[in-house]
């Protein structure tokens, strides 16, 4: 059963359509909706508080997410993070409340384009253990951007290749590449770019690709792109900053 394997984290923050809960529920519906073996699997959501910028609806907008939560039976769990670090404290305390060996990270204003049988990542899981993190795509596969590498990855099961990326995009990850890798990178770096993730963890990939090679660092990250070259993307940005209801 997936729902001891993997736990659907969803980090949010105050949007336009705040305090409503509407962008987080409609996300989640719609990603079980792609995904229907996901149905079951606890969920974690963080919300990254800034009060001084929001006052009481940022109160109002965390109090909508636990009554949301709080109608799921113990399946939702909803928790803020407040404090100086801002989106990092947020992602890392989803680490601390997830409980199952593998993490569904899923902002919340994304959607899947078609079927992603998580059922079969947990079994590449499980049976590579240099795999660790697979991204999937918001634009067509190409070699560019973050994906400056990109190579076969040598998994029969499904088409899955060997990247140079790192992204807060959506992506399937082993728990420990957050509560262990992640949690060490971050706690360390520069003071200007404390609230945010993606510069310091693709830096810190790509130190490690220029001193040991491509080879040696993918292995040792473990990141992969879920697809083949040139398959359209997976992943649809509904965006938070102009989602309504019923777009």
């Amino acid at each position: 059963m997936l729902k001891d394997k993997v736990t659907i984290c969803i980090p949010t923050n105050f949007v336009p359509t705040s305090p409503s809960s509407a962008l987080v529920e409609y996300t989640l519906e719609k990603l079980i909706e792609s995904s229907p073996e996901l149905a079951e699997c606890p969920v974690v959501i963080s919300c990254d508080v800034h009060p001084e910028r929001n006052g009481d609806l940022e109160c109002e907008y965390v109090a909508n997410l636990e009554a949301f939560a709080c109608k799921s039976g113990g399946r939702i769990t909803a928790i803020n993070s407040q404090s100086d670090q801002g989106q990092r404290t947020s992602f890392l305390n989803m680490a601390t409340h997830t409980k199952t060996p593998y993490m569904l990270h899923f902002e919340h204003d994304w959607t899947f384009t078609k079927h992603v049988p998580f059922d079969i990542l947990v079994e590449l899981m499980e049976k590579y253990e240099d795999m660790k993190f697979i991204a999937f795509s918001k634009k067509p596969i190409v070699q560019r951007g973050c994906d400056y590498i990109l190579e076969d990855g040598e998994i029969p099961e499904l088409p899955l290749l060997k990247s140079s990326r790192y992204s807060n995009n959506p992506h399937f990850a082993r728990t420990s590449f957050w509560d262990v890798r992640m949690r060490a990178l971050l706690g360390v770096a520069p003071h200007q770019s404390k609230h945010i993730t993606e510069i310091p963890v693709f830096s810190a990939y790509k130190y490690d690709v220029k001193k040991n090679g491509f080879a040696e660092a993918q292995r040792d990250w473990g990141v992969y792109l879920y697809g083949a070259m040139g398959d359209a993307p997976v992943l649809h940005h509904t965006d938070g900053r102009k989602w309504r209801p019923h777009a």
